[in-house]
């Protein structure tokens, strides 16, 4: 991965998501954000990216997901969009 933002929310989602941390991200950029690869996620699409691991990560590791986003809001300073 070249984008250290990117890197960052990976490390992150990993604890939560496990192996699949990664296919999942990539998933939520392509399939809800105009097909934005997710390795060159910015800190603007950063709250739109949050919104959507809430509401899949609900359906995958329930309430866990809110786990993550808080964590997530809580390192980038930001909030969901």
């Amino acid at each position: 991965m070249s984008n250290s933002l990117s890197e960052r929310v990976y490390e992150a989602s990993v604890p939560y998501l496990g192996p699949a941390a990664m296919v999942f991200l990539k998933r939520q950029t392509a399939t809800h954000m105009g097909g934005l690869n997710f390795e060159q996620i910015t800190l603007t699409d950063l709250p739109e990216l949050l919104g959507w691991i809430l509401i899949s990560g609900r359906l995958l590791i329930g309430p866990k997901a809110d786990d993550l986003v808080g964590k997530l809001q809580n390192e980038f300073n930001v909030r969901l969009q």
